[in-house]
């Protein structure tokens, strides 16, 4: 058997290690993951990992040596699954399947290098989002649409499906934010309306009898990869006034430590540019970016919206940009023009 180590690293360095693949099983055949399991333990929209051969390696190890993977935080989500983060820089590397035939996959966007490793091939469980998810932004690989599964294979739901829940949708109240192990909870309010345009530049409104929105969109950036894991981070842009801590009934505040929500951690992903990602220490869910010199906006990841409310995308309340974030630093050049041109559909 010929193989190939490739390195795997979390944003903040602390954990590295390798993972091996079979060169005669390349590229490795992955989905990405809809189910509510996924995005809420994640933060992310969809969730891919690769299955590769064996279990982590050491990365500094020239021989075969098995990592020590005890310095990574773990969260069983299920009674067959582990999901194992990073806990200083959030980055989701491992999901370790201990059930039935167990084995170790790799979250893709932890990846070194990822041409010719794995090839996405479809999604499953896309009804758990109620309205199609990523999966209708997500569309096709290298012009071959993507089977949109309602479990694991067999049956599956159209582009544009929505459940019939969302025709139940309360158009008045909070649209809540949560994580899998619901350690944290949020809630976000609805804009009463512009009052600059120029200042609050990520609201929008299509006219005056539309409600007010808050601009949405998927990045690929280096930094958004290596700490979430994923190769797709979704963020809505949303003025810090309507993001409401219940813990205190207040808008959220994490300019004064006083006063930060108690069970999200920060990690400063970027010095020296004032930026910090929060994220749960439990389940290692994504919920927010923001900035020390901006305090009248935050960004909250699109993966622990409550989809009972209004579906996984929300539309009703994120006006979703059609174009890629920094799609010239995504790594998978591939994704980022799937991804475009599935995004050039909303227009």
């Amino acid at each position: 058997m010929s193989l190939i180590y490739v390195n795997v690293s979390c944003h903040c360095g602390a954990n590295k290690f390798k993972v091996t693949f079979d060169i005669a099983s390349l590229p490795v055949q992955a989905d990405t993951c809809h189910c509510n399991s996924c995005r809420h333990s994640s933060g992310q929209m969809g969730y891919c990992v690769a299955r590769f051969q064996g279990a982590p390696m050491a990365h500094s190890s020239e021989s075969n040596e098995l990592a020590d993977v005890s310095r990574l935080s773990q969260y069983q989500c299920s009674d067959a699954a582990v999901r194992l983060f990073c806990g200083t820089c959030s980055a989701h590397m491992f999901w370790h399947y201990i059930g039935t035939d167990p084995h170790w996959s790799v979250a893709v966007g932890s990846l070194g290098r990822v041409e010719g490793l794995f090839s996405m091939s479809f999604h499953i469980f896309v009804p758990d989002t109620l309205d199609g998810g990523l999966a209708d932004h997500y569309r096709s690989v290298n012009g071959v649409e993507l089977s949109r599964y309602i479990g694991h294979e067999k049956d599956v739901v159209p582009v544009g499906w929505k459940s019939d829940v969302l025709k139940n949708e309360k158009k008045d109240g909070p649209l809540t934010l949560h994580c899998h192990c619901q350690a944290n909870v949020f809630h976000i309010t609805r804009p009463k309306e512009i009052s600059n345009k120029s200042q609050q530049w990520w609201l929008f409104q299509a006219s005056e009898r539309e409600p007010v929105k808050f601009h949405t969109g998927h990045c690929v950036c280096n930094s958004c990869r290596l700490t979430s894991g994923q190769e797709i981070q979704s963020w809505a842009m949303v003025s810090r006034e309507n993001v409401i801590d219940p813990s205190t009934l207040a808008p959220i505040d994490f300019w004064d430590d006083s006063k930060r929500p108690k069970n999200l951690t920060r990690y400063i992903s970027t010095p020296e540019k004032g930026i910090s990602r929060e994220f749960c220490g439990t389940c290692g869910a994504t919920f927010f970016y923001w900035t020390r010199d901006q305090q009248d906006m935050v960004h909250v990841s699109v993966g622990v919206v409550d989809e009972t409310q209004a579906g996984a995308r929300a539309e009703t309340w994120f006006h979703w940009h059609n174009e890629v974030i920094n799609a010239e630093f995504g790594l998978n050049r591939q994704m980022v023009k799937d991804l475009g041109e599935g995004l050039k559909m909303l227009c």
